[in-house]
């Protein structure tokens, strides 16, 4: 800053001065002037000046001091405030059917620079005013539409406008059963829902059907329980739709169960998949990916037939290969996690038929899904 003042009954004075803000809240100012006190009189370096200057909110603190020759220092503190309003500023909010743009009657909170709880009126406008600078959040609601949360920055020297559109909500429902993974027989249990809304409902315990009805749409988290703390809950994401019936069914497997992959039956020494395993193969994969929490052992049987060949030099081989066979294809072909599932061979030491004859033996010749626990 530079000053040159003259003065039609004294001699003229330059001023200089300078000030650094090394944080907005804190300066430091340095100076010099030549008058109009006589340099000469008191000496150059009474020309200097120094001072600080503290900026908290509306408060202000500034210190000066000014060396006066022979008359010694001079010492200037001035506090300042700043007192204004609480706030110019408004907002002029107008609440609308997001479908036809016509006006809602809505209720209104804000929170932010401003604290609020209301309603509009039938036209959906509202003022709100005296809001100083800052952000302003604004909660909208009403029956039959989806809430909405919005923020704004208030400017705090004019008044600004927002239009609200509320969606109104449309329904959708959700059906299907609860059963046993193993036997597919229904046993009812519960069904909790969470999402747009939530609540829950029982499943009927004889047809193990349940109907969530008249729901709002959107994405919704569904678990499913059994009648017992037997069964492993089940969880699923799904989405409801405006007018359709969405269907979901849960199969549930019980601790320490042990599954039969009914017709994976293999070839007498033999260890390959045939393609007309891939349905039981299927059960087992959704099955696995139905409940992520679970581990399984894969455990590989023979009938009592001995084998001694370069591959299976024993049924202990056949039978390990046969669970490994499994746990191949349910790892490559859908994407199951291998640390969730071990495969061991037991030969022929646990039928569960009569070897007695070809059509036990083929039984015998089986895998089993046992579930081992819950990471």
């Amino acid at each position: 800053m530079l000053d040159v003042i003259v003065q039609m009954d004294n001699t003229a004075s330059l001023h200089v001065g300078a000030e650094y803000l090394p944080v907005p809240e804190f300066a430091v100012r340095l100076g010099y002037r030549t008058g109009p006190q006589d340099l000469g009189t008191l000496g150059a370096l009474s020309g200097l000046t120094a001072g600080l200057g503290v900026h908290v909110g509306p408060l202000s603190l500034d210190y000066a001091i000014t060396p006066y020759g022979k008359l010694g220092m001079a010492h200037r503190i001035g506090l300042g405030a700043a007192l204004s309003p609480r706030g110019s500023g408004s907002v002029r909010l107008k609440v609308v059917d997001g479908s036809s743009m016509l006006p809602l009657a809505a209720d209104v909170a804000a929170t932010g620079v401003s604290s609020y709880k209301g309603r509009t009126g039938t036209t959906g406008e509202l003022r709100l005013t005296r809001l100083p600078a800052g952000d302003l959040v604004i909660y909208t609601s009403r029956t039959d539409y989806l809430p909405r949360v919005d923020s704004m920055y208030i400017v705090g020297d004019h008044e600004q406008t927002a239009v609200i559109a509320l969606s109104p909500l449309t329904y959708g429902a959700v059906t299907g059963i609860v059963a046993d993974a193993a036997t597919r027989k229904p046993i009812g249990g519960s069904v909790v829902y969470q999402g747009t809304v939530q609540g829950s409902t029982q499943a009927d315990s004889s047809l193990g059907s349940y109907v969530l009805r008249s729901l709002p749409v959107g994405q919704y988290k569904l678990t499913a329980s059994g009648p017992s703390d037997d069964y492993v809950a089940q969880t699923c994401t799904l989405k409801v739709d405006p007018g359709r019936i969405t269907n979901r069914d849960f199969y549930l497997v019980k601790r320490r169960q042990t599954i039969v992959l009914q017709g994976v039956n293999f070839e007498t020494g033999k260890a390959d998949l045939l393609p007309e395993f891939d349905s039981v193969l299927t059960r087992a994969g959704e099955i696995l990916r139905a409940n992520p929490g679970i581990t399984v052992e894969l455990a590989g049987h023979t009938d009592p037939r001995e084998i001694s060949t370069s591959q299976f030099p024993s049924n202990w081989e056949l039978s390990q290969a046969r669970a490994e066979a499994v746990r191949q294809y349910l790892v490559v072909k859908w994407g199951i996690a291998p640390e969730r599932l071990t495969a061991h061979g037991y030969a022929d030491t646990q039928p569960i038929a009569p070897n007695n004859t070809a059509e036990g033996m083929a039984k015998n010749r089986r895998t089993e899904f046992r579930i081992t626990g819950q990471q």
